[in-house]
């Protein structure tokens, strides 16, 4: 019984053995026909492959005999002509009046009236009533004054009677002169007759000498006339001043505008006490304004130029774009640039109806476009038409097409323009610097620019550009 049990443990090992060969021979079986199957794949491709290189080789001259040439590009292009232009500046400044008036009150007193009316917004004419002060302090020393120049014009009429009467007892005094001595001198030959005394002499001469000093004073009355004319007369004038001071601070008590315009402010009211020199009302006038407009430094020799020309600058207070709000002139220019703007400042005066609803204020913020003509005639293409300073020109029309050719251009300076003429749709535009503009009447590339180059063909969108033209006025920034 031990001897079976031992010999059926021993099969068991031997079984297991066995199975285990026989699965791994099946693997290897398995594995050797995956191969073959994709080596037969892989042969089969490499036949498919090598007959398709083969027609392709075989048809290779029969493509590159139905190759077909590259059609030419289609462009836009505008003509070269030289034409007068404007080099437009644009600046910003604020509006400022040109004629403002602070009235001050020039007399001290108790405002008595102010006219119903006058309000800040309302608009006064030159010599209308903003204020009355009362005036009767003034009335009196009106009077006072007018009463003290009568006076001394009564003084100084006084001497011409006072010198007609001195010179009247002069003349006396010489009678009585002569009469003393011609009675002396017949007491003297008395004397010397011996029917005479010399005390009687003596009495006879003093007598002269009383007439003589008489006289004297007489003289000298006469000879201070002048003298004290000329004091009264100066007293007289000093009254007369404050005579006409007075008439002067009378009329002041009537505060008046000194200008035609518009009531800024207007501060004292009826029962107040004003002093003088106190600022009682600001008028501003409106019919012409000044805007100290700022461009740049580069612009002082072009408008140096239009000084005074009238409908030179646009003004507009919002921005720039249609018909501007207003037009100016410049009449000056500052002397000096500004170093750290690198501006300079150009005065520009605007008349205007100062009953515009749209009228420019004082402390307006505006923009302002300084239109300059050009001295010469210059050559202007769209900006986009220049690439790396360089522009495509456009040759003759030919079977193919035309061919295009670069040409170096310098620009001078940009505008914001139309030239509807050349082209109603741009408005960017650049004017060349001179002596690096392409040929007059020739034509330049401005769009497909990235497909130019020298030789390529092109053919144009439309019928060719006009080689002649009108010149237009160009509106926009400089």
């Amino acid at each position: 019984m031990t001897d079976s049990s031992e010999q059926a443990s021993d099969a068991t090992p031997q079984r297991a053995a066995r199975a285990s060969e026989s699965h791994h021979h099946h693997h290897r079986t398995s594995k050797g026909l995956k191969v073959g199957v994709r080596l037969a794949i892989i042969f089969v491709l490499l036949v498919a492959s090598g007959a398709v290189f083969g027609f392709l080789k075989a048809t290779k001259a029969d493509s590159r005999e139905r190759t077909e040439p590259v059609p030419p590009v289609l462009v836009r292009a505008v003509p070269v002509l030289p034409r007068a232009v404007d080099r437009v500046w644009e600046g910003y400044g604020t509006v400022r009046s040109m004629s403002r008036a602070q009235v001050a009150a020039e007399v001290t007193g108790r405002v008595i009236e102010r006219p119903a009316g006058i309000e800040p917004g309302r608009t006064i004419a030159a010599g209308e009533l903003l204020l009355a002060i009362d005036r009767s302090d003034y009335e009196a020393a009106l009077t006072r004054a007018t009463r003290s120049a009568e006076a001394l014009r009564s003084q100084i009429d006084g001497l011409a009677i006072e010198t007609e009467r001195i010179a009247s007892q002069i003349a006396l005094s010489d009678e009585e002169i002569a009469a003393a001595e011609r009675d002396m001198e017949r007491t003297r030959r008395a004397i010397e007759q011996g029917a005479g005394s010399p005390g009687e002499l003596d009495a006879k001469l003093s007598a002269l000498r009383r007439s003589q000093r008489e006289q004297d004073a007489l003289r000298q009355q006469l000879e201070l006339i002048p003298s004290r004319r000329l004091a009264l007369e100066a007293e007289r004038a000093a009254r007369l001043a404050d005579l006409r001071l007075a008439e002067t601070n009378l009329a002041r008590t009537r505060v008046r505008s000194p200008i035609a315009g518009e009531i800024q402010s207007v501060g004292p009211r009826e029962g107040d006490f004003v002093a003088a020199g106190t600022m009682v009302a600001e008028v501003v006038d409106l019919a012409r304004v000044e805007v100290p407009l700022r461009l740049p430094a580069s612009s002082a020799s072009w408008v140096g130029r239009i000084v005074g020309d009238e409908g030179t600058v646009s003004l507009w207070t919002g921005p720039a774009v249609g018909r501007p709000d207003h037009v100016g002139r410049i009449t000056r220019l500052a002397p000096e640039a500004d170093a750290a703007s690198r501006t300079i400042t150009v005065f520009v005066e605007v008349d205007q109806d100062p009953t515009r609803t749209d009228r420019l204020l004082p402390g307006a913020f505006v923009q302002g476009r300084v239109r300059t003509p050009d001295l010469v005639e210059r050559v202007v293409l769209p900006r986009r038409s220049i690439r790396s300073g360089r522009v495509y020109l456009i040759g003759p029309e030919e079977d193919a097409g035309r061919l295009v050719s670069v040409h170096a251009v310098e620009t001078g300076y940009a505008l914001d323009a139309r030239f509807p003429e050349v082209d109603p749709s741009e408005t960017e535009w650049v004017v060349l610097a001179p002596g690096t503009e392409p040929p007059a009447g020739s034509l330049v590339a401005v769009t497909a620019l990235e497909q130019l180059q020298t030789g390529v063909r092109v053919r144009l969108d439309g019928p060719a550009p006009a080689r002649t033209g009108t010149d237009a006025p160009a509106v926009g920034e400089g």
